[in-house]
This record gives structure tokens, sequence and C-alpha cells, in this order.
């Protein structure tokens, strides 16, 4: 069978396993004996069932002004969904763990969480969620700047490597007087 797998079995049914989560697998059944394979069925289309989500969300957060932060992420890829994704809960907690939650449906990529206190540390979280289980939780630290400070996001350009050592990112931001590096190991 090109690109599939051949089963052979003397059985009237059989348990194909390991099998994906919410994966589409087309199937179809053959006679076989001594003389050798006669009588593919037609191929038919099977989807499995859902799954646990592999991966939690990868998502940004962006100072935006002294008193707002901007979230932003990509809708997950199905190999890490391993469903459809109906939504997504973003929960910001400030020094002392109060929380502030917001849900959004699945056409949502981006959210400006205004009302904040000059700086001041957060703590945000996203979860994505499926029709049957939510994605494992990613934490991110957050800080707000200064009142009046603004906000340049400068990005120093990622310096590429054709070599298999790791690489070393390192992203910048000016703020006020202040400039801000994150390495970042790739």
């Amino acid at each position: 069978v090109p690109g599939g797998i051949e089963v052979k079995s003397t059985l009237p049914s059989i348990a194909l396993t390991p099998l994906q989560p919410y994966t589409l697998y087309t199937l179809s059944v053959a006679a076989f004996n001594s003389v050798g394979t006669r009588g593919h069925s037609e191929a038919t289309s099977i989807r499995t069932d859902p799954g646990t989500p592999s991966g939690g969300l990868d998502f940004t957060v962006g100072l935006r002004t002294s008193t707002t932060l901007d979230v932003a992420w990509k809708k997950p890829p199905a190999d890490m969904a391993n469903d459809i994704v109906t939504g997504y809960t973003l929960t910001v907690f400030d020094k002392d763990e109060n929380a502030l939650v917001r849900r959004f449906n699945d056409t949502v990529e981006r959210f400006t969480v205004s009302g904040l206190v000059p700086m001041s540390q957060y703590t945000v979280n996203m979860v994505f969620h499926t029709r049957c289980c939510s994605s494992p939780t990613v934490t991110k630290s957050a800080y707000t700047v200064r009142e009046g400070e603004t906000v340049d996001p400068t990005i120093i350009p990622r310096t590429e490597s054709t070599s298999s050592a790791p690489t070393v990112s390192i992203v910048g931001a000016v703020i006020g007087s202040l400039v801000l590096l994150v390495l970042i190991a790739a």
C-alpha cells in the first residue's frame, strides 16, 4: 500500500493502534490468501476522537502604554490542538494575585489589557479550549512602565545561524531612557 500501512489478519476484526487523536484516516479492506490479494473495498475515511491538546498556546505580551499591555496569539496547529479550537482564556494577575479574566471565541487573536497600574509587574496566563479539553497553561511575566513614559518597540534583528549549535536571539525595547534586552535561546 503506497504511503500507508498494510495489516494482515485472519480475524474478522482488528484494532488499529496507536492512532493520533483527531486525525483523518482512510481505510480499505481486501481479501487475501496464498494466491494473493484481491478485491479492495471502496476506501472510507474515519476521523479519530478528539484528544487532550499536546502543548500550550504560544503568545506574546507587549507594552502599549503605562496602563496597558497587548497580548497576541495565533490559533494552535491542528496536530497540537487535537480537536477544533473553541476559544481562549486570558488571565492577568497583579502582584497581589487579583485576577482579571477574559474569555474569547476562536476568532480573536489579540487583546489589549487596560486599567493597569504603572510600574507594576503582572503575570499573564493563556489557555486554549477545544470541544473536549483545555491546553496546558502558559505563563509569562509583564511589566508596565512609569506614567508618561513612551514605549518604542525597537526590535534588534535575530542573528541566523546555519550550524547545528544553539542560537541566541536578542530582543530589545527602548522604554524612555531604559533599554530592556531579553535573551532568547533557540
